[in-house]
């Protein structure tokens, strides 16, 4: 903090001739706040709306982040293990909304015993997860 020619240089603030030059928020708080227990109760809200949305933030971040690692290390796996179609397959899936990952890993559990080929693991994750989605679409009859 700087002090001259009766002016306070301060991080944020300026202060001067009963003048107070600031860009701070909790400055607006405190100078239009009477009550003591009012500016402690504006004082809490305002760093719980910062925390929130620093938490927001940071939410944004993780969701946007886990599908992008999950994918990036599946097609390195596939790409080790020359499974070019399984990439296609899941690039594919990936562009069709509400078929969750995690389905398509339990219905895969199911079938690892079964297959033999990447022919027939196309085969068998089309009919799991493209066929059990039209058959979600499709009205039941239900009767009346």
């Amino acid at each position: 903090m700087e002090n001259s020619n009766n002016f306070i240089k301060g991080k944020n603030f300026i202060i001067g001739n009963n003048n107070i030059i600031t860009h701070d928020p909790l400055f607006s708080i405190i100078k239009n706040t009477n009550n003591i227990n009012d500016l402690f109760e504006k004082i809490e809200k305002h760093k719980t709306s910062l925390r929130k949305e620093k938490e927001h933030i940071i939410n944004k971040i993780f969701l946007l982040l886990i599908p992008l690692l999950g994918f990036t290390t599946f097609l390195i796996t596939a790409i080790i293990s020359n499974a070019t179609k399984l990439i296609f397959l899941f690039f594919i899936l990936s562009l069709i909304p509400g078929v969750p990952i995690s389905y398509f890993f339990k219905k895969l559990e199911k079938l690892s015993p079964k297959i033999k080929s990447t022919e027939e693991l196309v085969i068998e994750i089309y009919k799991l997860v493209i066929l059990d989605k039209i058959k979600e679409k499709e009205p039941t009859k239900e009767p009346l």
